[in-house]
């Protein structure tokens, strides 16, 4: 008997969890996989043919300093003129195997160190905006 629009999901299937996630950007950043508190996943728009910015959210760390990595990794992106390159997104499982990875190519086109607020005692963190020229979806 088919299932309905409606039914719940069957036993043993697995749902993708929000927080199941890491992030590998490329190594002039010196950023590790747990720097990313936030990521978007790709957008495509069917009308313009063409994919969406993608924001990255990371933690700003004392040590090591995100805010180092990410300066040190656009000075040497600015004196090599490197114009796009490759940040991977993998999706993980609930025993951190890899159960997607995304291969997103593009390059970055803002970097927001954020703002500073005495009213506040949240962490810090850096927004990474990343322009998707292309995706390949591997698993």
């Amino acid at each position: 008997m088919s299932e309905k629009i409606g039914d719940t999901i069957p036993n043993g299937t697995e749902v993708k969890l929000k927080n199941r996630f890491k992030v590998e950007f490329p190594e002039i950043f010196n950023l590790k996989d747990w720097h990313t508190h936030k990521a978007s996943r790709p957008v495509f728009n069917m009308k313009g043919k063409t994919w969406s910015e993608i924001c990255f959210t990371l933690y700003d760390t004392v040590e090591p300093s995100t805010s180092k990595g990410v300066m040190d990794g656009i000075t040497e992106i600015m004196s090599l003129g490197i114009d796009e390159y490759i940040i991977k997104m993998f999706i993980l499982g609930p025993t951190n195997d890899v159960i997607e990875e995304w291969e997103l190519m593009g390059e970055i086109v803002l970097i927001d160190f954020g703002i500073l607020d005495y009213s506040k005692s949240e962490a810090m963190g850096i927004n990474i905006h990343f322009d998707v020229k292309g995706v390949n979806l591997k698993y």
